[in-house]
């Protein structure tokens, strides 16, 4: 029996962990008996835990607790023993050089990443050079090139929503279980990517004209202010069908509540890629079209599509319903 303990390391953001995940499935598909630990930035512990093929999860607290050259020594000595110097190979996301640090220290016998200033520090250095492997989850996943001597396969992402056991999103499911449901992100990290409030506005109103119950979705103070924004512009009627669930749910409860909904319409940010995880019909809009090679649904993967211009409300709307279910 092949026991493998395997280390994922991914210090970036929400989207970013879950497109790890085909690696982690590769790996399992490869050593079904190994085990995976995953090492992953604070707020996004949700995002690996729930995932396929992922065993362990340990919170690296980079912006707190685990800051700084100390904060990493801290992480180390709460970090188990019985797998220190037992891991069979690390694999480093981005080549973070926290993360490349870390599976040095922890005695990982491989130690699995992209170019980056630590090069020395790892075993194998891996080169994306395979044409037409333009997506993040496949140059994150063709890290086990150097491991397992092929091209991995490629896999949508699964996450084990039926395993969150969330009051607040059980609660929201029975409240609107009778609704037809469409969810909504329109706000990121970066501006120039959100739905300009206008378009929101047209798309809310529609989506209520359609006799639709819209859940908006998101995190954050520019979040808040944009969904009251949002908000302010729909009649005391339409207001009864906007459900702002800014800053009101973990990752895993979006998850059920992404699942709940019939469809979504979603920027290039995580609540894309776990709509897409979840199975719900995903509309992604794109304004960068110049990310779309790295960061789009793939449709021969996920039942969505992308919308690359026009954006009006009823475009994006109209090619949402082309994929409902």
């Amino acid at each position: 029996m092949d026991k493998k303990i395997f280390l994922v390391i991914n210090l970036s953001f929400f989207g970013d962990v879950l497109l790890t995940n085909a690696l982690c499935q590769n790996l399992k598909i490869n050593y079904p008996n190994s085990k995976i630990i995953y090492i992953v930035n604070k707020p996004f512990y949700d995002a690996a835990f729930y995932q396929y093929g992922v065993d362990e999860v340990y919170e690296f607290d980079k912006k707190d607790k685990h800051k700084g050259l100390f904060g990493l020594f801290k992480f180390l000595k709460t970090f188990p023993k019985k797998y220190k110097h037992k891991i069979d190979s690390a694999f480093i996301i981005y080549a973070n050089e926290r993360g490349i640090l870390l599976s040095y220290l922890l005695g990982c016998k491989k130690r699995i990443s992209g170019p980056r200033n630590l090069d020395f520090l790892l075993t194998n250095v891996y080169k994306n050079n395979i044409p037409d492997r333009t997506y993040m989850q496949d140059a994150n996943m063709d890290l086990l090139i150097p491991y397992i001597k092929r091209i991995p396969q490629i896999l949508p992402i699964r996450y084990d929503w039926q395993r969150v056991n969330d009051n607040f999103a059980n609660e929201i499911k029975e409240k609107y279980k009778n609704e037809d449901v469409i969810g909504l992100c329109a706000v990121s990290k970066k501006i120039e990517k959100d739905i300009p409030i206008n378009t929101a506005v047209n798309i809310v109103k529609r989506l209520i004209k359609d006799n639709k119950t819209v859940f908006f979705f998101g995190n954050g103070d520019r979040t808040a202010e944009y969904s009251k924004r949002l908000s302010d512009l729909l009649t005391d009627e339409e207001k009864e069908k906007f459900i702002n669930l800014t800053n009101k749910t973990s990752i895993g409860a979006l998850s059920v509540l992404l699942k709940f909904c019939k469809g979504v319409i979603s920027i290039d940010t995580g609540t894309m890629h776990l709509a897409c995880a979840v199975r719900c019909p995903t509309c992604a809009i794109f304004y960068q079209t110049d990310m779309i090679k790295r960061w789009a649904p793939r449709k021969e993967l996920y039942n969505s599509v992308v919308i690359t211009e026009n954006y009006s409300a009823d475009n994006i709307v109209d090619n949402l319903y082309k994929i409902l279910i």
